[in-house]
């Protein structure tokens, strides 16, 4: 069971990484005991450099469907 957790747990920690937009130099390593599953990705900055993101929501007048959708 461990050899498949700590896969899918690497597997994870790199798609998050991702998607989040965090550095790390790869291959992530995952370590495994009987009770503890452990990854170690290197590269990992200590803070990451400030980002602005704009975002368009939903123009005047638009259905109040489509304003909760942006909202969520």
């Amino acid at each position: 069971m461990q050899p498949r957790a700590i896969g899918e747990l690497v597997k994870h920690l790199d798609e998050w990484l991702q998607a989040h937009r965090i550095p790390a130099i790869p291959p992530i390593h995952g370590y495994v005991t009987p009770r503890r599953l452990t990854a170690i990705a290197n590269g990992i900055p200590e803070r990451l450099p400030l980002q602005r993101e704009e975002r368009r929501g939903p123009r005047v007048g638009a259905p109040q469907a489509a304003i909760d959708g942006f909202l969520r």
